[in-house]
């Protein structure tokens, strides 16, 4: 059943667009994606969603399913990631306002790219507690730069009539690749347990043993990979949109 309705919504999806560039009040702005800066800096904020967000979903499910945390533990465990981001997010955006926002957010991108593939290349069904915290803080950094700098170059390069529905563009494709990361998450997960296991672990009801923990971990690694390329994507849009020196007028 899950697979028709997504088929039936993908089938769906060009009368969406045909619908709303015709009506006069449109839920998404399809204007906005003719102007080229604007268009890569929202590309951007898609692909990061797609790529960046799967993180925590691939290591609460490591950390519950291989390592047999608890769900409060294993948040716990990620919460350090967080707080450099909501610590450091303040200062870059004042970075950001300054000029060159995108450049910003795709070094922003790098580091998160580089926590993906640390995920990648090292983490095993016994990987220290410490070494996932000090990967998590280089995600938090990374995220502290690319989402105001993002926010930043998407009104740099929106027309003053365009804010309101630009925002909600941006915020609709970044909800639209949160969506995506948790679906390709699954679906990796499901390559290597059943479905039903892979959900038990994201609730902490199901812990693997043995030979099946460290198959999971090599389907994980998988998952990191392909994170890792839609990340570059992003930072090459990122990098594309957010190139002006104006500054924004209010």
């Amino acid at each position: 059943m899950d697979v028709v309705e997504i088929i039936l919504g993908i089938a769906l999806l060009p009368l969406f667009i045909l619908n709303e560039s015709k009506v006069q009040s449109p839920i998404i702005n399809l204007r906005v994606f003719k102007i080229k800066l604007l268009s890569f800096s929202l590309l951007a904020s898609l692909f990061q969603g797609i790529g960046a967000l799967s993180i925590t979903f691939l290591l609460i499910m490591y950390l519950q399913g291989v390592r047999g945390l608890t769900p409060l533990q294993s948040s716990l465990l990620l919460t350090p990631g967080y707080v450099v981001a909501s610590v450091l997010a303040p200062f870059m955006g004042r970075i950001a306002d300054k000029g060159r926002p995108g450049l910003l957010a795709g070094i922003g991108l790098l580091f998160i790219f580089s926590s993906l593939m640390l995920y990648y290349f090292i983490l095993t069904p016994s990987t220290p507690y410490f070494t996932i915290l000090w990967i998590t803080a280089i995600t938090g950094i990374g995220s502290a730069m690319f989402w105001p700098s993002n926010a930043t170059a998407v009104m740099f390069s929106a027309p003053k009539e365009y804010y309101g529905s630009v925002s909600g563009v941006s915020r609709t494709l970044g909800s639209i690749g949160t969506t995506l990361s948790y679906v390709m998450s699954i679906t990796i997960a499901t390559l290597v347990v059943p479905r039903q296991v892979a959900f038990e672990i994201f609730l902490g009801t199901n812990v693997l043993e043995g030979g099946v923990s460290n198959a999971f971990v090599n389907g994980l690694h998988f998952a990191f990979l392909i994170s890792a390329i839609i990340i570059i994507i992003a930072a090459l849009f990122s990098v594309l949109g957010g190139s002006t020196n104006v500054k924004r007028s209010y």
